[in-house]
């Protein structure tokens, strides 16, 4: 968090959790350690989802999306993590995090390959013989 945001809003957040005892990882590990595993997990994202193109999970255009959308994520979190980007790095990693994952999931339903269709078996065939076409 930025030391020059009121104090106020650097503990809002931060004070209801406690008092609720609800343990969340900033107010565990501190903030030094959530922006490194932030940084981890923005890492592990985008190599996983350039990792379901070579198994046949997405064509080009998921690929496209994947890469530019995905380096965009994780630069973003990069640049924050290492210069303490604060609560409005925060929101922009949260908002981005949202458009990425929307654009990964459509770009990912457009270019799927179609299943095949299943040919309705003819009436001589026998139950146990049926193939799938």
């Amino acid at each position: 968090m930025r030391s020059s945001s009121p104090g106020r809003f650097r503990t809002f957040r931060r004070n209801e959790y406690r008092s609720a005892g609800i343990r969340v990882f900033p107010l565990v590990y501190g903030d030094a350690a959530t922006r490194v595993w932030m940084a981890i997990a923005a890492f592990v994202l985008v190599v996983v989802s350039l990792l379901l193109v070579p198994f046949g999970f997405g064509g080009i255009l998921y690929s496209s999306v994947a890469a530019i959308v995905g380096t965009a994520f994780l630069m973003l979190v990069l640049w924050g993590a290492c210069l303490d980007g604060g609560r409005a790095w925060a929101g922009k990693v949260f908002r981005l995090s949202v458009v990425h994952l929307t654009l990964l999931f459509v770009a990912l339903l457009i270019s799927a390959h179609p299943h095949q269709r299943i040919a309705p078996p003819s009436a001589a065939e026998p139950l146990v013989a049926r193939r799938l076409h």
